[in-house]
């Protein structure tokens, strides 16, 4: 066998049994190991002793996991590296609680994946008994989870919504704001402007906390309802962040309608959502594509599918720059 043949295999062993990986990090997650290596260096005994682990699997667990980049072993203890430092709950861009997603709720629905790519239709349904946001209004610990891992996500998505021109804009909303972070950075940026988070009625205490945490009540508050239904009317800019992906085309098209109806000639309406490269580059909007499949029957876009949707419902892209669309009433 020929050392090409070996380095496919090896790759393939590697992306194949990526659900251990997966595993993996949820479970250091649910022990807290991470904060632990931040608070202090300790060796994979002291640590599994601080969690109550077995020593020897949770020291041959983090030797997996040193050996993909997550967590480093110098000296006898366990260090940081870029990777596991995100798994930290609370630092800006923490991917800790789309692990715990990852490996719980969403590991459950990709076992029944299969169908799906033989049908179209969503597996998550099938496996919870009802869609993902119906599903996590009955499940509130699970929902606790879904938006802090939205707001992990918002923040690596916030810096080209902040350094958009807000000049001459009055007021915004953000549709879909979950617990109102994005619209809270953005206020506390760009002092002249007024918001509402718009989102489902079950997240208003997530929000509210949040708005008066960062004393913006005088600028900021929250407005309960579904986007199906409508939109709060007449604010300069409409935001969307990692909204739209969550739906199929005609779901998105029904969204989109609801804006377009409450939005003034000069309005204006901001998607931060992935757009999917050409050709065979990697590309992770690729792979977010197939989880959105699968748990919501959503979907990335390539720019030419964003434009096609948004032209559909009134709107004519602008702008599409740094994961940033810009689109105006057409």
């Amino acid at each position: 066998m020929g050392s090409t043949t070996q380095q496919a295999r090896s790759r393939l062993f590697m992306l194949a049994s990526g659900f251990m990986v997966t595993r993996a990090i949820g479970t250091v997650v649910r022990l807290g190991i991470p904060e632990l290596v931040s608070a202090r260096h300790r060796s994979a005994a002291e640590l599994a002793s601080a969690v109550s682990a077995d020593p020897d699997s949770l020291h041959r667990l983090l030797r997996a996991l040193a050996s993909v980049g997550v967590f480093a072993e110098r000296d006898g203890v366990i260090v940081h590296t870029p990777m596991s430092e995100l798994l930290c709950r609370g630092v800006p861009g923490s991917f800790a609680a789309q692990s715990l997603m990852f490996c719980d709720v969403q590991y459950r629905t990709w076992a029944e994946a299969f169908e799906t790519f033989q049908t179209g239709e969503p597996a998550f349904v099938r496996v919870h008994g009802s869609p993902l946001f119906e599903w996590l209004a009955d499940h509130p610990d699970a929902a606790a989870i879904f938006t802090e891992a939205m707001a992990g996500g918002a923040a690596v998505r916030r810096e080209p919504l902040l350094s958009w021109d807000w000049s001459g804009v009055s007021t915004v909303v953000d549709v879909g704001g979950g617990s109102g972070m994005t619209l809270v950075s953005l206020l506390a940026r760009h002092p002249t402007l007024t918001g509402i988070v718009f989102d489902l009625p079950h997240v208003e205490r997530d929000a509210t906390r949040v708005i008066e945490g960062a004393e913006l009540g005088h600028r900021c508050q929250f407005v309960g309802g579904s986007f199906f239904d409508g939109v709060p009317s007449g604010a300069d800019v409409y935001v969307l962040s990692a909204i739209l992906h969550d739906w199929d085309d005609a779901s998105a098209s029904s969204i989109l309608r609801s804006i377009h109806e409450a939005m003034t000639p000069t309005s204006r309406v901001l998607v931060a959502d992935a757009v999917i490269a050409a050709g065979n580059e990697q590309d992770n909007a690729k792979l977010l594509d197939l989880l959105m499949l699968v748990a919501l029957g959503g979907r990335e876009r390539t720019e030419e599918e964003w434009r096609t949707l948004l032209s559909r419902n009134g709107l004519t892209v602008a702008r599409v720059e740094s994961g940033l669309i810009e689109a105006i009433h057409s």
